[in-house]
């Protein structure tokens, strides 16, 4: 799916959203034509989640050079087993960001500062930045695999195996998980 606008889940979502892929097909949200913002971390989301109590999970938000995968601001969302800057068969489709979750509207919206979200099973690899971004209070990140984000680590770092990393690290500066001033819990 390559959109030219990104989704949105808004805060005045009134029931709880469900957005799930499929096991046999990698359902891809591509957002390379999603052109516009990345000047800060939550800026040009492919999903950008502003409410409360959602799912979604197993699919593949790639391609979005200018921003993240989902942003989330809202509270109480699981994003769970889905894949950020890779799809189902390990390709790599850079996003500048995997997942951000922040409190940056917390001054202008109630309830609106992403604590408590759970970031769980998911495959965040080869975004150009951070792969996960993190300013909030409460929450979880577990079981995620979470490699090769803002550039490659040294050659004498690397384990046996090739994880695919084509950026040197030098490049980017940016961390598989990287918390915020603020964040908490």
């Amino acid at each position: 799916i390559k959109l030219n606008a990104a989704l949105v889940i808004p805060r005045d979502c009134k029931g709880k959203v469900k957005l799930t892929g499929r096991r046999d097909i990698d359902i891809k949200i591509n957002g390379n034509s999603l052109n516009f913002g990345g000047d800060y971390a939550g800026d040009n989301c492919i999903l950008n989640v502003y409410s409360n109590n959602h799912t979604i999970e197993d699919i593949s938000f790639v391609k979005n050079s200018k921003g993240a995968g989902i942003c989330v601001f809202g509270r109480e969302n699981k994003i769970k087993n889905n894949r950020f800057g890779t799809d189902k068969d390990g390709n790599i489709r850079s996003n500048l960001y995997g997942v951000v979750v922040s409190d940056m509207f917390i001054d202008d919206y109630t309830g609106m500062d992403g604590s408590d979200n759970e970031i769980l099973g998911n495959d965040v690899m080869h975004n150009l930045g951070h792969g996960v971004w993190i300013r909030t209070e409460g929450g979880v990140i577990a079981g995620n695999t979470i490699q090769a984000n803002g550039g490659c680590p040294d050659d004498d770092l690397l384990s046996s195996h090739d994880i695919g990393c084509s950026n040197q690290s030098d490049e980017t500066s940016a961390y598989g998980i990287y918390l915020g001033y603020g964040a908490a819990n």
